[in-house]
């Protein structure tokens, strides 16, 4: 089991601020929408490395504090639920969320000491509640803890987000291993194929294709972020049935990463610098947003996407942002290909009638 004695290294850095920059929006979206949330963090840890830099219970509790007044005026209930396995751990856990007075009028706070198999029948009455909003963060060492069933009964609970990391890596090397093929997430074939750097990205596929054969299913978001740490390639799967859970971890990975949205590394070799011109004097575009651009493109002007609901649903699908996906529309009015110009294509759109793509005359005589 990983200790927390050691110093933070700049992957795990990176998994604690995607952590940070979610959460942090999701709660409050969380405290608009639902009458009541539960947070778990099921592999706590006990709260900081041997240098004090905070780790998940006390990035998710310092995000509760800044934002209970929020939670008192709107009479939000929250439940969070802090569990560490290991004993030592779990009793500087404990200090940590003892030292957090958060009024008891909206907040329930508890500690489990208790390995991840046992702590589902504890939490199950709170991410059931009806009308309610949960997220998990499954911190687990390795990848055997998301298992099929585990992953699949997450998947079904309503307004549920859960981020858990993945020693991709691992899996990647130890494949033939008996633990790794019980998982039953990749075959040796799949992992033998893939680039190194793309392994995360390929684990990701893997669990998307645990998705239950459901309408609910059908639409779900699974979104990966790889990580390096020193040599090895690990990362974040998150998880999300609601396209505004997507965006909110998509708006976080696009802050953390800049060029793809993806990853703490050139995991595309774009090679990108900041401010570098190509050789005709246009800005370098990362690989991944000019094969998104195109495919909208190619979708909008072949009649495949024909509403902007079904182009703002694209976009988070593949992994963008609405930014992202107004800059093509832009683009298509500009060129005389649409009637309209776009302002906007976002969340809210879904709420509404589906809106048409119109496209100009002279583009569909074409």
């Amino acid at each position: 089991m990983k200790e927390h004695h050691e110093r933070f290294d700049k992957g795990t850095l990176t998994k604690l601020s995607l952590l940070r920059r979610y959460f942090g929006a999701a709660f409050n979206i969380f405290l608009n929408r639902f009458p009541r949330i539960t947070i778990v963090d099921c592999f706590a840890g006990p709260g900081s490395d041997r240098e004090g830099q905070p780790g998940s219970p006390k990035i998710l509790l310092d995000i509760l504090q800044a934002s209970q007044e929020a939670a008192f005026q709107k009479r939000v209930p929250v439940v969070a639920v802090f569990n560490e396995a290991n004993s030592k751990k779990y009793q500087k856990l404990k200090i940590l969320v003892e030292s957090f007075h958060l009024p008891k009028s909206c907040f329930q706070v508890e500690t489990r000491n208790k390995p991840f198999a046992e702590l589902a029948p504890g939490v199950n009455s709170y991410l059931k509640e009806k009308g309610g909003a949960s997220f998990l963060f499954i911190d687990q060492f390795g990848v055997k803890e998301v298992t099929r069933v585990i992953f699949q009964k997450l998947v079904e609970i309503q307004a549920c987000d859960f981020m858990f990391f993945v020693s991709s890596f691992h899996y990647r090397r130890f494949i033939k291993h008996s633990t790794f093929q019980e998982l039953g997430l990749l075959t040796s074939e799949e992992v033998e194929d893939i680039k190194p750097q793309h392994v995360h990205r390929k684990m990701a596929e893997g669990y998307r294709r645990w998705l239950p054969k459901t309408s609910r299913g059908s639409r779900y978001y699974v979104i990966p972020f790889s990580i390096k740490k020193n040599s090895s390639i690990h990362g974040l799967v998150f998880c999300s049935g609601d396209p505004m859970g997507a965006e909110t971890f998509l708006k976080a990975a696009w802050k953390e990463d800049p060029e793809t949205g993806e990853a703490n590394y050139d995991i595309d070799n774009d090679q990108i610098r900041e401010g570098q011109l190509t050789l005709f004097g246009g800005m370098q575009k990362p690989k991944k947003l000019d094969m998104f651009e195109q495919e909208l493109k190619d979708r909008i002007l072949n009649g495949e996407i024909k509403t902007l609901q079904e182009a703002y649903l694209f976009t988070i699908e593949t992994g963008c942002l609405p930014k992202h996906g107004k800059q093509v529309f832009t683009s298509l009015f500009e060129m005389g290909k649409l009637a309209d110009r776009i302002t906007q294509i976002e969340y809210g759109l879904l709420k509404e009638k589906p809106i048409p793509i119109r496209l100009t005359e002279k583009h569909v005589k074409d």
